[in-house]
């Protein structure tokens, strides 16, 4: 498979990230692909993946427009985890929303 040097580095990332190595991952998208190319197929899943990943980090009920002080915290139920602190497997996610597309197509 041929990919960009950028998407092979956000592939890298994805895989340390879920704990998953290539062979699986490479599996996963197969699995999943109807119409596209398996290299197509990466490209979407890597992008659908770190969109998800800020969408779980950037809740909608929270405006990051709003300035922060010392002063005036939010409460704790508002503020966004930290992005280290969140455990959430996305990777099924990105594939589940890729192969979802696949179908429309």
């Amino acid at each position: 498979m041929v990919l960009e040097p950028y998407v092979w580095q956000s592939v890298d990332n994805i895989l340390e990230r879920e704990g998953v190595d290539l062979d699986e991952f490479c599996k996963s998208v197969d699995e999943a692909r109807i119409g596209s190319s398996l290299a197509s197929a990466t490209r979407m899943i890597v992008l659908t993946y770190f969109r998800l990943s800020d969408q779980l980090n950037n809740p909608p009920f929270w405006n990051p427009e709003e300035q922060v002080t010392p002063a005036k915290t939010p409460p704790a139920h508002f503020s966004s985890p930290a992005p280290a602190a969140m455990k959430v497997s996305v990777l099924p996610l990105a594939i589940r929303r890729f192969a979802q597309e696949e179908e429309r197509a």
